[in-house]
């Protein structure tokens, strides 16, 4: 499957879940994040792989029947989707607890990806187990406000925690007492690996954390900075953007008109939402880059080639709006995107059906993380998005989405409080971050993060030169780079040294190392 064919794959997959997000900034690309990570994760382009096609036959299909409510008396169960994949597993082997964050569980979660690699290498089994609230494990019967109550981070890691203590796996049923379970997570789900690691130490064996935004933030600008760290047209960028919000403060209502037409986004009633839709390409772009392959095009390269740059940054830099719009009306129109569906902030508000990773996310979000990405709060600073996308356009729709299920201001410090945020300390944690990720700000790797060594014999800090988000977990390919080869065989060695620790049944060395 060639490269373009790629990304149009994942690009559908985005959209059939964006359908269901509330805005784009953050939520549409907040909800690709998760999706887009691991879809590029678990999935390789080649023709003839069946992953892209692949459904769970019912056989495959294991349900577990989980408490609705750990953290009160209510006792009532729901049905938790997961699979499991045993390839691998030899008795004694550990078991790689793979959680899929905020989207829903698919069989190829046990099917592909680097997590097989990791399990060939120390005879693991593999088990994917579905976030509550997100795909088919739904503890309510829909997503009025009321119900949204049981979706927690301590619910989540609760979850976890009784599904390791009670759940009815026949290959490990003989010596379950001995069995060292590892959890594995990407993105959000890679702060559940990691929190599981520190409030269940007796369960949980070992984590395995990739790109994890650990510290919660309210005022996530500093997303923007590593985008135009990326981005050679930041510059470019930026002055468009200063231009369109020149008109978008302007007032003049027949200005603001033609300018969202020119973008093709003129069925958007609120300036915000308009702005809002501005950054979804850009940053996704940033967040997901991989690079071409051999006679492709780079992704980055082509995108800021749009501008063209020597024309339009003479006096008065003209020409930089026209280009973000056909740049604009391009995207739309490739990825066929539903503008209103997609990009309108209040549309959704009074849906409450069931099978809305979304809704699900920007709970979350209203409630413990926040993670507003927004213009920068002082006019000195670079902008690549609209001074219209700040904390009230993120965050008044809360309200109207939960009512008063929300308090607003969303505390962020309760959560950084009770799991410590970037200034986390655990042992057996292996962490990987992408150099060029814009969620590296708020995990261990952060600029303002403790200093870390690399690698001590209890924890590892790596940081994958030129990566992106959740780039580890993808599966191997010919085409990696070196340092990331290093650093996956690295966290082989690692997790294999660990559980030799606890006299774990390991194949022989040569059996994995060819494999990089």
């Amino acid at each position: 499957m060639n490269y373009q064919m790629f990304l149009a794959v994942v690009a559908l997959l985005c959209l059939q879940v964006v359908r269901h997000v509330v805005h784009a900034d953050p939520l549409a690309v907040r909800m690709v994040d998760d999706l887009v990570t691991f879809k590029q994760g678990f999935f390789d382009d080649d023709d003839n792989d069946p992953f892209f096609s692949l459904v769970a036959a019912p056989e495959e299909e294991h349900w577990f029947q989980q408490r609705i409510d750990h953290l009160g008396f209510y006792r009532k169960t729901f049905r938790q989707l997961y699979y499991v994949n045993d390839t691998y597993y030899r008795p004694g082997g550990p078991v790689y607890l793979y959680c899929p964050g905020e989207s829903a569980n698919k069989i190829s979660t046990v099917k592909s990806g680097f997590l097989l690699n990791l399990a060939e290498a120390t005879n693991g089994l593999v088990v994917s187990l579905e976030h509550r609230y997100y795909g088919r494990s739904n503890p309510v019967p829909d997503l009025s406000p009321r119900n949204m109550r049981y979706l927690s981070v301590a619910q989540a890691l609760a979850d976890m925690a009784h599904f390791i203590e009670t759940a009815e796996l026949p290959q490990i049923e003989k010596n379950r007492a001995d069995v060292r379970w590892i959890v594995v997570g990407g993105s959000y789900a890679a702060n559940l690996a990691v929190w599981m690691r520190l409030k269940y130490p007796d369960l949980v064996y070992a984590a395995y954390s990739s790109s994890g935004p650990v510290r919660a933030k309210y005022d996530f600008y500093e997303y923007d900075l590593m985008v135009g760290r990326r981005l050679p047209c930041a510059d470019a960028v930026a002055e468009a953007v200063r231009q369109i919000d020149e008109v978008l403060y302007s007032g003049d209502e027949s200005a603001i008109r033609d300018l969202k037409t020119a973008f093709g986004l003129e069925a958007l009633e609120r300036p915000a939402d308009f702005a809002g839709a501005l950054v979804d390409q850009m940053t996704s772009l940033v967040q997901y880059y991989a690079p071409p392959v051999a006679n492709k095009t780079d992704a980055v390269a082509d995108y800021c080639a749009a501008f063209n740059l020597n024309d339009n940054m003479g006096a008065g830099s003209i020409g930089l709006v026209e280009s973000f719009a056909a740049l604009t009306k391009r995207y739309l129109a490739e990825k066929k995107v539903k503008v209103l569906e997609t990009y309108d902030t209040y549309r959704n508000a009074n849906n409450y059906t069931l099978d809305q990773s979304g809704r699900a996310w920007f709970y979350q979000t209203c409630t413990e993380f926040a993670y507003w990405q927004t213009a920068p709060p002082t006019s000195a600073m670079r902008s690549l998005r609209s001074r219209l996308v700040d904390i009230d356009y993120n965050e008044a729709p809360c309200r109207a989405y939960f009512g008063a299920q929300v308090s607003l201001p969303v505390d962020v410090s309760r959560i950084n409080r009770q799991y410590h945020g970037d200034q986390i300390e655990v042992t057996r944690v292996y962490y990987v971050n992408g150099e060029f990720d814009p969620w590296r700000y708020l995990s261990v790797s952060a600029p303002t993060a403790p200093p870390r060594a690399p690698t001590t014999p209890d924890v590892h800090v790596r940081v994958i030169p030129g990566g992106s988000h959740c780039y580890d977990l993808r599966r191997p390919t010919d085409t990696d780079w070196d340092e990331l080869k290093e650093i996956r065989a690295d966290i082989i060695r690692t997790f294999r040294e660990w559980l030799s620790q606890k006299n774990t049944a390991l194949p022989e060395q040569d059996d994995w190392e060819s494999t990089f």
